[in-house]
């Protein structure tokens, strides 16, 4: 039996949304630049304590908009994609912070295991990226 742990902004060491942020509803898209499972920079690694009072990793989220226009903000030929929903269902969450573009933070746990990072980056679909920067 899985245990899920419910990780929101204000858990993550005290950290809040930042100033005007609103909640990213359930149906938008999360991308995260580079090809799932992200083994280059596995997401273990790759958390870090936002300015905004967060903790996790970097993604690109924003109510209403495409994969593909969310994927416009990446170099990389190849994206993942999730949603905010999926990330929720595992108790984790989005919140929209600081940063180029449409920056979002994965808030996890400073404690999170490797196994936890990796059955997250499973629900990270590759997508070729139609719109890379170059």
């Amino acid at each position: 039996m899985a245990v899920i742990r419910l990780v929101s902004a204000a858990d993550s060491q005290g950290g809040a949304l930042r100033a005007g942020g609103a909640r990213l509803p359930d149906e938008a898209f999360v991308v995260r630049c580079g090809l799932p499972p992200f083994r280059g920079r596995p997401l273990f690694t790759a958390c870090d304590d936002h300015p905004d009072g967060v903790y996790g990793f970097s993604v690109q989220s924003a109510a209403a908009l495409t994969v593909e226009q969310l994927a416009s903000a990446c170099r990389n030929k190849t994206v993942g994609a999730t949603t905010v929903a999926r990330i929720r269902e595992m108790g984790f969450d989005v919140v929209p912070t600081s940063g180029q573009w449409w920056h979002a933070t994965v808030v996890v746990p400073k404690g999170w295991s490797q196994a936890e990072a990796e059955g997250l980056s499973l629900l990270f679909e590759p997508i070729s990226n139609p719109a890379a920067r170059r």
